[in-house]
């Protein structure tokens, strides 16, 4: 119920619907980097965020996401071509890469449901509520050969310092976080 009440305030922020008289105040005052306009509504996506990050999986060479276990929190991280590379080179690729400087790509969405589009040519129908960038951060990320040319590959990612910014001019961070082990699909769809 509570991780439901910043999605209920900007439903009835976005609606039209008054808020309570007791909750116009907090609802415009919350969120890191509130500019305090109390004409735009506190930011949806909750401090800490990434430590609810617990399913992850990865397609496209090379995009790997983590999303929460509601559906509704979704990372993304896109670094081209690693997965070739590693398979061409045959042997393990170690990048550490600066947001806005190397070519590498990190976002956060808040969707209903934020996973249903990842690794497939079957989109589907979602909202979006939020959408974030990573203006500044480091990432590491990590792929051992895999076992055959056709065979998955496997990427560690972990992402430091990041700064992200919502359209609204809402600032979040994110000071650390891994993802072991994902799977990165060499052939999808769906």
């Amino acid at each position: 119920m509570i991780r439901l009440l910043p999605a209920l305030f900007a439903l009835m922020l976005t609606t039209g619907c008054p808020l309570p008289e007791d909750e116009k105040d907090t609802a415009a005052d919350t969120g890191e980097g509130d500019s305090g306009d109390t004409d735009t509504p506190a930011p949806l996506l909750p401090a800490g965020f990434e430590a609810m990050l617990d399913t992850t999986g990865g397609c496209s060479d090379t995009t790997m996401h983590a999303w929460d276990g509601d559906g509704t929190v979704g990372l993304r991280v896109y670094r081209a071509g690693i997965l070739a590379a590693v398979t061409a080179s045959g042997e393990p690729v170690t990048e550490t890469l600066f947001v806005g400087v190397d070519d590498v790509d990190v976002s956060v969405e808040i969707a209903d449901p934020v996973a249903i589009n990842y690794c497939t040519d079957a989109l589907s129908a979602r909202t979006v509520f939020e959408q974030w960038a990573a203006v500044s951060g480091t990432v590491i990320l990590h792929m051992d050969v895999p076992a055959s040319e056709w065979a998955d590959g496997v990427l560690d990612v972990q992402v430091m310092d990041l700064v992200l910014h919502d359209d609204a001019g809402h600032t979040a961070t994110v000071a650390e976080a891994s993802f072991m082990d994902v799977s990165i699909m060499r052939v999808w769809g769906g």
